[in-house]
């Protein structure tokens, strides 16, 4: 006896699969096909788990390509959102590990992309950054070489640290409320010190 029926649903290119308990979901044609199914098909217990895990993977997939379509995200990030949106483990991780192959998801550019909108909007040095980072789930050694990379540059450098002292020294002239601000930053006594010598030239 069949468990489920495979049918056509209201919406072009999307079948739904129909059980005998009254349970339903819905899933592309095009991917039904491929994997060797047909309309109108009668479907026994195990093909219709196929068909509920493709139908999983592929709501997975297309929720995780929408979130990297609004930003990077890390793989902890974007395995978090999809989690707390009611996705399996399991299917999560496949699909994390599909994107990541395609290179459509690399904590190295997320680490990238969050440093550089990190210092755009409000300046920290590499410490705090690198603790910020691994919060996000990104691997300390990543860490470590992109943060290597964007302080090698004394432009950076010299622009993060006067963005970051001039935003303090609106809020007070006292020289020491400023040096303590900075390290807590995550700046150095060397950088905070060279930066406070061309503020007050």
């Amino acid at each position: 006896m069949a468990y489920a029926v495979v049918q056509r649903g209201a919406s072009k290119g999307v079948w739904n699969i129909n059980s005998c308990e009254g349970s339903s979901f819905s899933i592309s044609a095009q991917v039904a096909v491929s994997m060797g199914f047909f309309e109108d098909q009668e479907i026994d217990y195990d093909q219709y788990t196929v068909l509920k895990r493709a139908s999983e993977l592929q709501s997975a997939r297309t929720k995780a390509l929408d979130l990297l379509a609004i930003r990077d995200h890390s793989r902890y990030g974007l395995s978090t959102k999809l989690l707390l949106r009611g996705f399996s483990k399991d299917i999560v991780d496949e699909v994390l590990a599909s994107l990541i192959e395609k290179g459509l998801l690399s904590d190295r550019r997320f680490a990238e992309s969050f440093v550089r909108m990190r210092q755009n909007r409000n300046p920290e040095g590499p410490s705090v950054l690198e603790s910020r980072l691994m919060q996000n789930g990104v691997d300390r050694q990543i860490a470590t070489e992109v943060l290597s990379e964007w302080f090698s540059d004394e432009d950076n450098v010299e622009k993060a640290l006067s963005k970051a002292a001039r935003k303090i020294i609106r809020s007070t002239d006292d020289k020491q409320k400023i040096i303590m601000k900075l390290r807590r930053k995550g700046f150095s006594k060397t950088q905070i010190s060279e930066i406070l010598n061309q503020t007050e030239a």
